[in-house]
């Protein structure tokens, strides 16, 4: 959750989700605060599980003529196959039954490569059925929401056998780690932001930063504040000088966190599909090998690669 081992793997970059003081390096179970999760109508669904969940709800619709499924799934997969999935659906629970069926028995097929024995955790943006109206699309769940709802699946999920206590995502739950960014280090944000609301009062911030780390060093970051450049110039040379969370990974690992400046927590809005947000991933990490900070043969660049060369 907050800081989780570099051979954990992040499928579900999302909004739902990937805590909010959190780290998730792109091969870790994902931040309880929504990052970008793979929308049903593409990326890594397969047409063939598409059909299996329009199946679920053209049944559960002969019941509701005016059924609309907006959701999020949560599942752990492990080599290579779902192995828990999560639909919470309370008004129908026949079809949070079917859904999670539906994709339990579809291979698993992330937006990275996944290595033999990882354990991955993500979301998956389910929307079957008419649009939201425009005030419930714009409407979040709340922080605490998302965190006790990914608590429980874990918990669930280790009682059912899905999960072992060695698992990252299991082990950090009994024991989670400090904060990261610490309360200091989010002060120096802080000044950043008091110093931008000279020229820009009421300036109000929710992004989500990336950053590239190995050996307990921050290799480069990156966060798009494009209404306040002075602004987001401060932020990403704060971030650089930082240690690393992960200060013992030989390894280089890809991670996030969110920013809240100038109001309280909340979900920031992303590029709002899964290939944006690993496009963003995948050019941080390209900057970097012209830099000449990771060599071309990195693991975190070849797995960008080859989930490049797979259809999603």
């Amino acid at each position: 959750m907050e800081r989780a081992l570099t051979q954990t793997l992040t499928a579900g970059l999302a909004s739902l989700t990937m805590l909010s003081a959190g780290c998730a390096p792109v091969n870790a179970p994902p931040d309880a605060r929504p990052q970008t999760s793979a929308p049903t109508n593409g990326s890594w669904v397969a047409a063939s599980d598409q059909a299996k969940l329009q199946a679920c709800y053209v049944e559960a619709k002969s019941h509701d003529p005016n059924l609309s499924v907006h959701t999020v799934a949560l599942y752990f997969a492990r080599d290579g196959k779902f192995v828990f999935v999560d639909v919470e659906l309370p008004q129908t629970p026949a079809l949070a039954r079917c859904l999670s069926d539906a994709i339990l028995t579809s291979p698993y097929q992330g937006p990275v490569a996944q290595e033999p024995g990882v354990v991955a955790s993500g979301g998956l943006r389910i929307d079957l059925g008419p649009p939201l109206p425009e005030p419930e699309r714009a409407s979040r769940p709340m922080l605490a929401e998302i965190r006790a709802r990914h608590e429980r699946v874990t918990l669930t999920a280790l009682q059912q056998g899905a999960l072992r206590e060695s698992d990252p995502m299991v082990r950090e739950l009994r024991n989670p780690p400090p904060p990261w960014p610490s309360p200091e280090m989010r002060a120096e944000l802080e000044a950043c932001h008091r110093e931008s609301l000279k020229s820009q009062p009421g300036l109000e911030l929710h992004r989500e930063v990336i950053y590239l780390t190995r050996g307990g060093k921050i290799l480069l970051a990156d966060v798009s504040i494009p209404e306040a450049p002075e602004l987001q110039r401060c932020v990403l040379d704060r971030i650089q000088h930082w240690a690393s969370p992960l200060a013992s990974a030989d390894a280089t690992a890809l991670s996030g966190f969110f920013i809240d400046l100038g109001g309280a927590e909340q979900l920031p809005t992303g590029p709002g599909t899964l290939s944006a947000e690993l496009e963003r991933r995948r050019a941080l990490v390209e900057r970097a090998l012209e830099l000449g900070m990771v060599r071309a043969d990195d693991p975190v660049l070849q797995r960008f690669k080859s989930s490049a060369a797979e259809p999603h």
